[in-house]
């Protein structure tokens, strides 16, 4: 599968890992954007522990609002963009905005080389603080300031434990910005103590179909609350607080084959009941004597009625007499006539 944008004239540059295209800019600074590619994928492999595609190719637009009008209902917030199923990423940087480029290059990298690392067809899924956190990583070390906010941050009760990161971001800035540094720092930790092979290893299990915390005491020997725990002991912090009860109504699983309602009466719509037709041998049927002869037709005298209720045995009878009155007549006046 080639992923490629007719609307530009794409310069290019290649080596054996990464395959750079930008649309606007001259050769230098395509050359500073694979140097920036390559010192991040570099980080990543080396210090991160983690296997790469063999191929890498990186897309530059010129800006972000050019990625959106190049792809579909993208948010307004986007930066880049990472295909990890085509060892793919599009990122918008402007020729006069190179700085931009050691933080959104890295991050998308990341994206693209953990996707691909963790793909699966078996329900393994990374939580979010480990792909941003791996994403942070990527973009380097974390400074001083933003650990002390961190850190002032969270003893205020401003970010929740790590296991509230697992589905998902704050949609408040405010929030979300300490939760990317959280999740950096909590990456950095688990990559600094016990090795860059084990993250790469952490990653393998995801993708053989386990969920985060059976991954994490798989390698670690710890889940996220205890990696949580951890952290902050390290960093002379006091435990989150933890869900201890579990909750009243249990949440129901997914189905293998997931259902749809194609329409849905509204309560207020009359339905049509269908009465079913009688059986052969009504219930009230009495109990045959064990000598009483079965015959196969219906008896003189079965109780068969109308839609109005009206027994046809009288019908029957009303029909034979007025023939045999009419038939009495016509042989009266013939008789007479003769």
């Amino acid at each position: 599968m080639i992923i490629e944008d007719p609307n530009y004239s794409w310069q290019s540059l290649k080596n054996s890992s990464i395959t750079l295209f930008w649309a606007e800019g001259d050769s230098s600074f395509g050359r500073l954007m694979m140097a920036q590619s390559l010192q991040s994928l570099d980080r990543l492999v080396k210090k991160a522990g983690l296997s790469q595609p063999d191929l890498i190719k990186i897309y530059v637009y010129p800006s972000a609002e050019e990625i959106k009008s190049a792809t579909l209902h993208m948010p307004d917030w986007i930066g880049g963009l990472a295909y990890s199923e085509y060892d793919t990423t599009l990122i918008g940087v402007a020729p006069n905005n190179s700085s931009w480029a050691s933080s959104i290059i890295p991050h998308e990298l990341s994206h693209l080389v953990t996707g691909w690392r963790v793909f699966n067809c078996s329900g393994g899924e990374m939580p979010t603080w480990l792909s941003e956190g791996l994403a942070r990583f990527a973009e380097g070390p974390t400074s001083a300031e933003d650990i002390a906010d961190l850190k002032e941050a969270i003893q205020n009760g401003n970010v929740p434990g790590l296991q509230g990161l697992t589905a998902g971001f704050a949609a408040s800035y405010e929030v979300s910005a300490f939760e990317y540094i959280y999740s950096g720092i909590v990456v950095t930790y688990l990559i600094e103590k016990f090795g860059a092979d084990k993250m790469d290893a952490l990653l393998g299990k995801i993708k053989e179909g386990n969920q985060i915390d059976a991954a994490l005491r798989a390698i670690y020997e710890m889940d996220t609350v205890g990696l949580d725990k951890s952290w902050r002991s390290s960093a002379g912090l006091l435990p989150a607080a933890e869900v201890t009860s579990a909750p009243s109504t249990p949440t129901p699983l997914r189905t293998q084959i997931p259902t749809l309602s194609l329409w849905t009466p509204m309560a207020s719509t009359p339905t049509i009941s269908v009465t079913s037709l009688p059986t052969a041998m009504p219930t009230d049927t009495p109990d045959l004597a064990e000598n009483t002869p079965i015959s196969p037709t219906p008896t003189l005298y079965q109780s068969v009625t109308n839609a109005g209720e009206t027994p046809v045995l009288a019908y029957a009878v009303g029909g034979i007499l007025i023939i045999a009155i009419a038939t009495c007549l016509v042989l009266f006046y013939l008789k007479r006539s003769s």
